[in-house]
């Protein structure tokens, strides 16, 4: 029986039903970071700095190699591949992992929020796959876990940023996929999903609102909008936005309007969907965590003038003028992606976008 890497939600490693302990934080934190990268390899410099950011280069070292040997004993499998002075996840090892299953799944699922992707048919193997990577999640990556590293905790917030992301494109492709074969209550369910996890995501809202009406409840639709108003209103001091609220007046008239008085049928696979035109593109309003705040006290920040520019262009041509974007930071641990990330959100709020919400 082989064993499996649970990572999206609480880590688990596990064979069968039975779960497999791991008694070393930091043992555990190599493998599931090593695991979160397949096709990468590591010097043991940047490991050494990635588990104890705080130690002498020494200590770090020594603690490295004495942690590693344990893993080696406790881990059932040789989990690590070494190339030279590289060390990688070895993708013989027996093992699999949900993110690599995930990530099959739904591979040609393409971020898109706003208005349902144009193709909205799918072929019923390739529906199946995204129910079954939707399924996969239990959670943030790694959630609940720590090991006593700044560096290794900016990481994990990085990437679980980056999971939530590939988690709302394949649900908001499900949700494009059941509304083409006009399955509401499918379409209800995978929207809620969505609002679980991000609850500021409007489209989620209307998925759900024109599901509800479709299905003939209503009340339950425009009660569904009064949530969406709610919690805008509570979290992001705003209104709904123009598609959101001209759906509202719809399902509120004597009519279905533009949707018809009936759910359509069902389009065969081999023919394209297209979905009622919006009135106007819809915003996409999200809110930066607490942790985006610039700290008056820190040094300034060298180095990152052109990201720092571009960066701040971006968001401000966006918020202004729009049509929606999305800024994916990447690079190492630790080389300042979330500082820099603050101060633009920080410079953006104090000067050009002072009275924008986004």
């Amino acid at each position: 029986m082989n064993y499996r890497l649970l990572l999206l939600g609480p880590p688990l490693l596990v064979r069968g039903s039975e779960t497999v302990p791991l008694k070393s934080r930091k043992g555990q934190a190599l493998l599931w970071y090593l695991a979160a990268n397949p096709d990468k390899t590591f010097s043991r410099e940047h490991l050494h700095g990635l588990l104890w950011d705080e130690l002498p280069s020494n200590s770090a070292r020594r603690d490295f190699n004495t942690m590693l040997s344990r893993l080696r004993a406790e881990a059932p499998l040789d989990c690590i591949r070494r190339t030279g002075t590289q060390l990688g996840w070895n993708p013989d090892a027996g093992f699999s992992t949900d993110i690599a299953d995930f990530l099959r799944w739904t591979a040609g699922s393409e971020p898109h929020f706003g208005s349902p992707p144009p193709q909205l048919s799918l072929a019923p193997d390739a529906k199946e796959a995204l129910r079954r990577a939707v399924a996969l999640w239990r959670g943030p990556l790694l959630d609940g876990f720590t090991c006593d590293s700044a560096v290794y905790e900016e990481w994990m917030l990085t990437e679980r940023r980056r999971w939530e992301v590939r988690m709302l494109a394949a649900l908001h492709q499900l949700i494009a996929a059941e509304r083409a074969d006009a399955r509401w209550d499918q379409v209800a369910a995978v929207a809620r999903r969505g609002l679980e996890l991000d609850p500021l995501q409007e489209p989620f809202y209307r998925a759900v609102m024109e599901a509800l009406f479709r299905l003939g409840n209503r009340s339950a639709a425009l009660t569904e909008f009064e949530r969406c108003r709610r919690v805008l209103e509570e979290q992001l001091g705003t209104t709904p936005d123009e598609a959101t609220m001209t759906l509202a007046e719809t399902i509120r008239g004597p009519a279905y309007g533009a949707f018809g008085p009936a759910a359509p049928p069902a389009p065969p696979l081999n023919r394209e969907y297209h979905a009622p035109p919006a009135p106007s593109a819809p915003v996409l309003r999200c809110m930066p965590p607490d942790t985006l705040t610039a700290d008056p006290a820190a040094a300034p920040i060298v180095g990152r003038d052109a990201e720092y520019a571009q960066l701040l262009e971006a968001i401000t041509r966006t918020a202004r003028t729009g049509p929606n974007q999305m800024v994916l930071l990447v690079g190492e641990a630790g080389v300042g992606k979330t500082r820099l990330m603050a101060e633009v959100v920080d410079a953006a709020a104090r000067g050009p976008l002072a009275d924008v919400r986004f």
